[in-house]
């Protein structure tokens, strides 16, 4: 994910808190996800090192961070749901968030992918099929107007440009004290291996199911390295 540099990341916070938005629903870190996995990828690192990406905000779109969000809309969802921006396909910066997404997709494998096809500049094996890259701006319950429109206009006429200035690769960590998840106790009842460790765990091997109230998705944890199995998406 490249990382919005921190002038820039000043600069959105006070415009939204100028858009009546309340200050802690605002993202704490502003980056532009440009691939997303359910398991950890073989021989992925984290690393967190220089790049250079500028894009203007004129080049982007306001959206709901849910399926069919892409498609700003008059009505009660944006209090409901995270918002964000997206990069239009067209995009002057497409190009280079390109080459991040490619360095992530090749290391895809037949055993991460399951059943999905591999993803591509357009796709994701994971999460929405028709995937863009997006930065998430505001959690759920954060904005309070209820038109999408005159806040995108708002961002690509004050905003300008925006410069990311890190690529960031970093494992997803999960926090359970999150509003919506309660867990239940399984054993296993086919055998797994540690996604992190390699370690492997057997048939009956004890592990946490948290399961999302609001999005339906679903997450195993084991004990081992505190790392996910898997998780499912199960919305309707």
């Amino acid at each position: 994910k490249p990382l919005l540099a921190s002038d820039d990341a000043v600069r959105v916070r006070s415009f939204l808190v100028g858009q009546g938005v309340k200050a802690r629903r605002i993202v704490p870190n502003f980056h532009i996800t440009v691939y997303y996995a359910r398991r950890p990828l073989p021989l992925i690192k984290e690393m967190n090192e220089r790049a250079e990406v500028v894009l203007p905000a004129a080049e982007t779109r306001i959206m709901l961070i849910a399926p069919g969000g892409q498609n700003p809309v008059s009505s009660e969802f944006p209090v409901q749901h995270m918002m964000g921006i997206r990069v239009q396909r067209k995009s002057s910066a497409a190009a280079i968030i390109q080459t991040y997404l490619q360095r992530m997709r090749i290391l895809e494998t037949s055993q991460i992918l399951g059943g999905r096809k591999s993803s591509s500049l357009k796709t994701s094996a994971f999460g929405a099929f028709h995937f863009q890259p997006h930065m998430a701006l505001v959690k759920p319950g954060g904005f309070g107007g209820d038109d999408l429109y005159d806040l995108g206009s708002a961002f690509r006429r004050e905003i300008g440009t925006l410069r990311f200035n890190r690529f960031e690769v970093q494992f997803g960590t999960f926090n359970p004290s999150k509003a919506g998840w309660t867990k239940r106790t399984e054993s296993l009842a086919i055998a797994e291996n540690c996604h992190r460790c390699d370690r492997h765990l057997p048939i009956g091997t004890v592990v946490d199911i948290w399961v999302n109230a609001f999005t339906g998705s679903e997450r195993m944890y084991s004990q081992c390295c505190n790392t996910a199995i898997y998780l499912l998406e199960q919305m309707d």
